[in-house]
């Protein structure tokens, strides 16, 4: 299975009030669902022509806020049919010229094109895998062919050529690292996108698209890279990477129910009480979550719990070491660090990719091997050593 393409290029499309749609969710339905994700400007296939839809699912969406949803103009006739199978009318609209009003044959109004509030993308750049190497590696993941040892290996090289784009980024290159995490960040969500469709994490995944245009920015660098140095360190099953992802996309989430003069501070400048009321974030985050409605696998559960534990048991919230930390959590550490140390968020000091995975390697609270792996991944070799990068810098 490749990723779900339709056969033609629409550029605009229209407006499903999700309401209509709930009132036939029963019916055979011809045309595809899109949703629309603003922060992003990028519309995405949720279901496409006829795959089933329950009450269940359209619930999901209300309590997170989604009233409608799109679909190309190309749809129109099978949306007026649709309306009229189930005995509703178009809104707002009078019946269409020419034909005598109470004639049964008189078809549903046509809703009126619209685009969505930003610049609509032709459908093959909404649906296409951006790169080749996110094509590389949705064939990998989807090959039935591959054995789990040969998925691994492949997927590792994919991943590792992704992450050695890394190298080489100076730390006064803004627009370069920007352009860099961008292609990472693309490639990413277009494996992810393509995983999780095709196991039983479709429901998740719709929540958290949804919920993915709240959360602080840097959580889509964080996740994007936590998906890559996974798949570089030989994790292939499509189910684990898309849970990876989903959780890291929102590990954050709770840091909005924290005063933003406290996340914007260092650590060493926190009085205890603000250091506990960061720590809490964790917990909020589920509780948000949980609030939202979103069906977290236990899995992702001990991800967002346990990103912020340590190697050496520094972390928090429950002061885990080493064998006691989720391999995959300790995956999304050294990722959400790195993105902290590339920001400048953690000591005010931008850092190069190079100079960050190098400080996290000098550090005790990453397990040394993971972090060593990924500094092999963009180029870093073990023998560098951390002082004498900044020397450089400096």
């Amino acid at each position: 299975m490749t990723a779900p393409r339709l056969q033609f290029s629409p550029e605009t499309f229209f407006r499903m009030p999700l309401g209509q749609l709930e009132a036939a969710a029963d019916r055979p339905r011809n045309f595809p669902l899109f949703i629309y994700l603003e922060r992003n400007d990028r519309l995405l296939l949720r279901f496409e022509a006829g795959e089933p839809i329950s009450l269940a699912q359209l619930a999901l969406y209300v309590r997170n806020g989604l009233t409608d949803f799109w679909c190309p103009v190309e749809f129109l006739d099978d949306w007026n049919l649709y309306l009229r199978e189930s005995g509703q009318q178009g809104e707002d609209s009078a019946p269409a010229a020419g034909i005598p009003d109470g004639d049964a044959s008189a078809p549903v109004p046509t809703p009126t094109p619209t685009a969505p509030p930003a610049a609509v993308l032709p459908i093959d750049q909404v649906l296409k895998p951006r790169s080749e190497l996110a094509v590389e590696a949705i064939n990998i993941v989807e090959s039935v062919e591959l054995s789990d040892s040969e998925r691994s290996a492949l997927l590792s090289k994919v991943a590792r050529d992704v992450a050695g784009l890394l190298e080489g980024i100076r730390a006064d290159d803004a627009d370069g690292l920007k352009a860099v995490l961008l292609r990472c960040q693309e490639f990413a969500e277009d494996v992810v996108r393509v995983a999780a469709s095709t196991h039983q994490s479709r429901e998740i995944y719709d929540a958290i698209s949804l919920i993915k245009v709240m959360v602080p920015e840097h959580s889509g660098v964080s996740a994007s890279l936590a998906v890559i140095f996974a798949m570089g360190l030989g994790h292939s099953d499509a189910y684990s990477l898309a849970e990876l992802s989903m959780a890291s996309s929102v590990h954050d989430l709770g840091l909005l129910r924290v005063d933003q003069e406290i996340v914007s501070k260092d650590w060493d400048q926190l009085s205890e009480e603000e250091e506990e009321a960061l720590r809490g974030h964790v917990a909020e985050t589920l509780d948000l979550l949980d609030e939202r409605g979103v069906p977290l696998t236990p899995s992702m559960r001990i991800l967002i719990e346990q990103h912020h534990e340590r190697h050496d048991g520094t972390g928090y919230p429950k002061g885990l070491v080493s064998f006691e930390i989720d391999e995959m959590a300790s995956i999304l550490s050294v990722a959400d660090q790195m993105d902290d140390y590339m920001s400048g968020r953690r000591g005010g000091l931008k850092l190069s990719p190079s100079e960050a995975i190098r400080r996290i390697c000098d550090s005790n609270a990453f397990a040394p091997e993971m972090a060593e792996a990924v500094a092999q991944m963009i180029g870093v070799s073990k023998a560098e050593k951390l002082g004498e990068s900044e020397a450089a810098v400096a």
